[in-house]
C-alpha cells in the first residue's frame, strides 16, 4: 500500500486529534464501549472495502466513521473520547486489511479436485 501525501497528512490529523482528545477526558481502554467502537469500524471498513476493492478506502470510510461518532458526541450528546477513536481506527485498519486478504489477488485459495469417473 503506497501512501500520497494528502493521505499521509489525513493519518497525521487524525493521529493528533486523537492525541489531543485523549488529554482532555481520561477514559479506560477496555470495557463494551471499545468493543462496539472496534467492531463498528471493522465493518464499516470491510464493507468499503469489498464493495471498491481498495484497503485505503476501507480504512479511510472505518476511520470517518469514527471521528462522524465523536464530532456528534461533540454536540452534548455524548462524552468524546480519543480512545473511541483510536480503537475504532485500528478496527477499521483490521477490516480493510482482513477483507483485502480475503478478496484481493494475492488471497490465498483452497480446491478440491475429484475425480469420480
Amino acid at each position: 500500500m503506497k501512501f500520497n501525501r494528502l493521505e499521509i497528512k489525513l493519518l497525521a490529523a487524525c493521529v493528533l486529534y486523537a492525541a489531543v482528545v485523549s488529554c482532555a477526558y481520561a477514559d479506560e481502554w477496555t470495557g463494551r464501549d471499545k468493543e462496539i467502537h472496534f467492531v463498528g469500524g471493522a465493518a464499516v471498513a470491510a464493507a468499503v472495502t469489498a464493495a471498491t476493492g481498495n484497503e485505503w478506502h476501507g480504512f479511510l470510510a472505518g476511520t470517518g466513521v469514527g471521528i462522524a461518532k465523536e464530532v456528534y458526541d461533540s454536540t452534548g450528546r455524548g462524552t468524546v473520547s480519543g480512545k473511541d477513536f483510536v480503537v475504532t481506527a485500528l478496527g477499521a485498519l483490521v477490516g480493510a486489511k482482513l477483507t483485502g486478504w480475503t478478496l484481493g489477488p494475492n488471497r490465498v485459495t483452497y480446491t478440491i479436485t475429484m475425480n469420480i469417473f
